[in-house]
């Protein structure tokens, strides 16, 4: 390959355990800070629109709507067979991919027909394709039963998954050991999308899903949880699981615009820009105001909330710094008037880098 097409290859930043090959790169070395990494995808491709990581792949779609993924392919859940090498989806080369969500060791793909692709793990039903052989599995596959709706949003904890079509109804499936499928039911697992009769008639703007914990955003900011509540990731007063969607009343006199979960816990943003969370940390089970240094005179922008993390990923304007520094958080500045990202982590190690100008459109972070 020569030097110029080297530099016209698309690349990503990336950080952090590499142990499956999920950075991109071919060794399983640690990247200690963020590196840009040169993805080894078509020349044609111009951009990335979003990036989807779990705790051993990583999922992304490109603007020309192609599915590209890396990492452990333990139960073929990166949909092609160049074991630590990212590749092309090719079952879904038909389709025009908006969309993908990473589980534990499943993965979720949504197209522009609105229509839901699953693959990987499916020991818990968590392809929603009812009970598949291992091979079957391994393909990249249409969820049938969701094909009489128009699906505009999925997310995935580590064994469910969830659905919203665009008349409101959610879906559920997978694994349900803490209620997560938010049906009311005692089943360990359900392996077809179940519809949450219960809050039908809730016009829902967002679905959300923790590790083993959901969510949905109403249209007027109310919030509504179930699952695991262990930590006090639901919000609702105590540490007992709800296998029901039940709302979090602390917060019905803010307006909630946007949530997102970790694995036990939950960081949500109210229209005023203040940051509350739900987290183990403190064992909270209320939410509470997070202050962290230098974002109170800033908006804040979109959260989310990655596995183990105390804190959360955000978007932030108009940050007066150049460098980008490690102090229990991942601040990456800019004097540009640009929306960048602060990545808060479990790390203290202090330390610096240059050369973070730009960040791809939207990144996902997942269960990693």
């Amino acid at each position: 390959m020569s030097s110029t097409d080297t530099e016209n290859m698309i690349s990503a930043f990336c950080w952090g355990s590499a142990d499956h090959g999920q950075l991109f790169t071919e060794n399983d070395e640690p990247i200690l800070s963020p590196k840009e990494v040169k993805l080894n995808i078509d020349q044609e491709v111009k951009d990335i629109v979003e990036i989807s990581c779990s705790e051993g792949h990583t999922l992304l779609v490109t603007s020309d709507g192609s599915c590209y993924a890396c990492g452990c392919n333990d139960y073929g859940q990166i949909g092609h067979y160049s074991t630590n090498k990212i590749g092309k989806v090719s079952s879904l080369n038909n389709q025009k991919v908006i969309s993908v969500v990473a589980g534990s060791q499943h993965s979720l793909a949504l197209t522009e027909a609105g229509e839901v692709f699953s693959w990987g793990d499916n020991s818990c039903g968590q392809l929603g394709r009812g009970q598949v052989d291992e091979n079957q599995a391994r393909q990249p596959k249409v969820i049938k039963s969701l094909v009489i709706y128009h699906i505009i949003q999925i997310c995935s904890g580590n064994n469910h998954s969830l659905a919203l079509s665009n008349d409101g109804i959610v879906f559920s499936w997978g694994e349900n050991n803490y209620g997560q499928l938010g049906t009311g039911s005692s089943s360990q697992h359900m392996d077809t999308p179940q519809a949450l009769l219960s809050i039908r008639g809730i016009p829902v703007s967002q679905i959300i899903a923790g590790g083993n914990h959901c969510f949905i955003l109403s249209m007027s900011g109310g919030l509504f949880g179930w699952g695991r509540n262990s930590f006090g990731q639901l919000g609702v007063n105590d540490e007992n699981d709800r296998n029901h969607p039940t709302q979090c009343k602390s917060l019905r006199q803010q307006r909630t615009v946007f949530v997102s979960c970790g694995e036990d816990h939950t960081c949500t943003l109210t229209q005023g820009h203040s940051k509350k969370s739900k987290s183990n940390a403190d064992r909270g089970a209320c939410p509470s105001l997070c202050k962290q240094y230098c974002l109170n005179t800033r908006q804040i922008l979109p959260v989310g909330a990655g596995l183990w993390k105390k804190c959360a990923t955000l978007l932030r304007k108009d940050v007066c710094n150049e460098q980008v520094y490690f102090e229990k958080e991942l601040v990456v500045n800019s004097k540009d008037d640009q929306e960048m990202e602060l990545a808060y982590g479990q790390s203290s190690v202090t330390d610096t880098f240059d050369g973070f100008s730009e960040l791809s459109s939207q990144v996902t972070t997942g269960l990693a």
